[in-house]
């Protein structure tokens, strides 16, 4: 469980888990606890009131895995902003029709385990085939329950391929010689 400490607060750097997982995790490690993401269900994210935390949300123990009761959580949702941190916003266009047919290349672009139900669904405008420069801008934008993320952020759809003009910049080729 990848984890650093700075200024009394414990970060997780490992995203690539569900938002119950991440949140077992993270009160595991405040707590000392071992306890598993089974054992819990959560409830819907809530803006908080206690100082330096954005979230509230209650945990409640899952009947049958020995644990009773409920717990107010307080913490902080990482907001979308920060994923520009790690990666650039660039997707690459092939053929895809919804903005979640892109999860897969956000998740691995990010380190970020995202889910259809985690993302405001959209329907993309489609590249224009023909001209190899067009692009559109679209919008991430979190759900407002999601546990872990926030907020909205522009990515740029670009066409899958490489750039000749940037990949390749020697245009000056000298290998023919006839005898």
């Amino acid at each position: 469980m990848p984890i650093t400490t700075e200024d009394d607060f414990d970060i997780i750097t490992d995203y690539n888990k569900t938002p119950e997982e991440l949140l077992t995790e993270l009160f595991n490690l405040k707590n000392g606890t071992d306890y598993s993401p089974e054992q819990f269900t959560f409830g819907e994210p809530e803006l908080s009131t206690v100082e330096n935390r954005n979230t509230n949300i209650r945990m409640y123990g899952r009947q049958n895995t020995g644990m009773r009761g409920s717990a107010l959580l307080h913490y902080n949702r990482v907001s979308a902003i920060d994923l520009l941190e790690k990666s650039d916003n660039i997707l690459l266009y092939s053929d895809e029709v919804f903005f979640t047919d892109f999860i897969p290349q956000i998740n691995e672009k990010f380190g970020i385990l995202l889910r259809k139900e985690d993302v405001v669904e959209h329907e993309l405008t489609p590249l224009d085939p023909l001209n190899p420069e067009d692009s559109r801008e679209i919008p991430l934008t979190f759900k407002m329950n999601h546990k872990i993320f926030f907020g909205s952020i522009i990515l740029k759809m670009i066409h899958v391929g490489v750039d000749l003009s940037e990949d390749y910049p020697e245009s000056e080729l000298d290998g023919f010689v006839f005898p």
